[in-house]
């Protein structure tokens, strides 16, 4: 089952009151229970927003746009909520024209490191263009960009993890192209040096597919080989096998270990 994961960017409700609140709750169990009742008692109905609990603090934060049309002032509700022994400081800000933008929350982070989001389509259509511009030599140019920020996201998980874990847990590792927007990303069969994915939604390739573009992915391809030869600290090639453009079900990839330029010698040379 797919539970697609909104990220509340703004919010347009015409004719009706809106509000974004930001409430700092006690990191206790069940304080979002209460708050949420009380929001409900309030007549405050939630929209969309997120909550953020670290379990190395002391305060947790409950962030969310509102429809407040039928409930009281904004100075009421600030005061009903403030006087909760479990809320700790509440920010609100209001709109009359029934339109909000979220201009609480910033900056936006990933793994306590900053990120941004870009839409899928934006990044293709920039894709797009490089090819427009460059034809095949976008190819190397995305190529490269991606096994860049593969490496660098591979090193950061080694400072978090350090290469022991995170080798044990590839697998989940490689869940994280799911929980970003990647695809989702399932590994098939393995062995020591040889692995295959199947990546099923992919962005570059679904959307080459809806334009009846037959070009394998470049970007995933390239990440997935910065990402691998970092963690393990070897050389890897990727290869796409099926894809979504091509028409298949899935964008498949194998992932396998290269020798290293030593020991390519070694086998040339006999040794």
């Amino acid at each position: 089952m797919q539970n697609p994961k909104d990220v509340p960017i703004w919010e347009y409700a015409p004719d009706r009151r809106l509000a974004q609140f930001t409430i700092r709750l006690r990191n206790v169990t069940g304080a979002l229970a209460q708050a949420s009742k009380l929001v409900a008692d309030l007549g405050i109905v939630v929209m969309g927003g997120f909550t953020s609990a670290p379990n190395d603090s002391r305060m947790g934060v409950w962030s969310f746009f509102a429809d407040i049309t039928d409930s009281p002032d904004l100075t009421r509700i600030r005061r009903a909520l403030l006087d909760s022994p479990i809320v700790e400081g509440v920010e609100i800000l209001g709109s009359e024209d029934g339109f909000m933008v979220d201009r609480q929350n910033f900056p936006l982070m990933f793994s306590k490191r900053r990120a941004l989001i870009m839409r899928t389509d934006a990044l293709n259509g920039m894709f797009a263009r490089l090819w427009d511009v460059f034809g095949s030599g976008a190819v190397a140019i995305v190529d490269q960009m991606a096994e860049a920020m593969g490496k660098y996201t591979a090193n950061e998980i080694l400072d978090d993890l350090g290469r022991d874990q995170a080798v044990r847990a590839l697998d989940e590792i490689l869940g994280t192209y799911t929980a970003l927007g990647y695809a989702q990303v399932e590994v098939g069969s393995r062995d020591e040096d040889t692995m295959l994915i199947h990546a099923r939604g992919l962005f570059e390739c679904e959307s080459n597919a809806k334009r009846d573009i037959r070009r394998k992915s470049t970007f995933f391809r390239g990440h997935l080989r910065g990402l691998m030869s970092t963690l393990f600290n070897s050389d890897y090639e990727v290869t796409e096998v099926e894809c979504l453009a091509e028409g298949d079900e899935a964008c498949s990839f194998t992932i396998s270990r290269t020798p290293s330029l030593t020991s390519r010698l070694s086998l040339r040379q006999g040794i």
